[in-house]
């Protein structure tokens, strides 16, 4: 939600701007996650007594680290079409804290939605997916558009690709439907509003 607003707020400000790092930034990310993920030390982290982190977020760190390993193994296509369930190794217990105690290295998914793109889609998919996410937010440069539906249909891009990336699975259906059901939303009261002003010049 805290990121949604910012979000919200600087492209308000700065709509022509604000787009382009946001296609850069799902660019790059995408991109790079497993080249990232696979250099990340979870246990380094661990024992550093600077840096403290929960136990759940260790648990991520061995999550995206596991999950980069096997993307290695078959980087151009992938492990195949929802597989994540199914991946040799996944059931390896993780022993560190109570939190994550005796559980999987890697769940029903890598909970990181390009990660798990790379994992079952390979290079194809992953780059499919940075150039749609890429491109929706290019297409929010349109100097047509009115500033608050730009600021939040960016904002809205910019949620779905946060919580996508720490969270839940790519392919789970309510996550599906909630991002249909919010663009529906979104849309549906931008053409609202645009017909109104229709409207209301006719008259």
């Amino acid at each position: 939600i805290i990121v949604g607003i910012l979000c919200w707020v600087l492209t308000f400000f700065l709509p022509r701007t604000i787009p382009v790092i946001v296609a850069l930034s799902v660019l790059v990310s995408i991109l790079a996650g497993p080249f990232v993920a696979q250099h990340m030390s979870p246990g380094g982290i661990a024992q550093n007594r600077v840096i403290s982190i929960p136990n759940s977020a260790y648990h991520r760190l061995l999550i995206w680290q596991f999950t980069a390993g096997k993307i290695a193994e078959r980087p151009m296509l992938g492990w195949g079409f929802n597989s994540s369930k199914t991946i040799p190794g996944k059931g390896r217990k993780v022993w560190k804290g109570s939190a994550v105690k005796g559980a999987p290295v890697l769940p029903l998914h890598p909970h990181n939605a390009w990660l798990q793109w790379w994992l079952e889609l390979g290079v194809v998919g992953a780059t499919l997916g940075a150039v749609l996410g890429g491109g929706i937010a290019l297409r929010l440069r349109d100097p047509h558009m009115d500033r608050a539906e730009r600021a939040t249909s960016l904002a809205l891009l910019v949620a779905v690709f946060v919580i996508g990336g720490v969270s839940y699975g790519v392919w789970q259906s309510w996550w599906i439907s909630a991002i249909l059901f919010a663009t529906v939303f979104v849309v549906g009261c931008q053409t609202s509003d645009q017909r109104r002003t229709e409207l209301d010049s006719s008259q």
